[in-house]
């Protein structure tokens, strides 16, 4: 069984994404990519919005998907 982690970045509120938009990158990966390479579990990390985000904002963003990438993969990625 495989398993995945998605990081996505947006500008689009979420509550807006999944309500008008019908969240189209769930839509796309979930449906459309990974099943077809054999995942069968994934989770997605989100980070919103980009535009206007701080530079400490998005080094925390970039510090969270680095640890998480380390549990998934371990310490060897970079």
């Amino acid at each position: 069984m495989k398993h995945a982690l998605i990081v996505n970045t947006s500008d689009t509120d979420a509550e807006r994404e999944a309500n008008d938009l019908g969240d189209p990158l769930e839509l796309i990966w979930g449906r459309c990519v990974l099943p077809y390479c054999g995942v069968e579990h994934y989770k997605r990390l989100i980070f919103r919005p980009v535009n206007g985000s701080s530079p400490e904002v998005r080094k925390k963003w970039l510090e969270d998907t680095q640890t998480r990438c380390h549990a998934s993969f371990g310490q060897n990625v970079e």
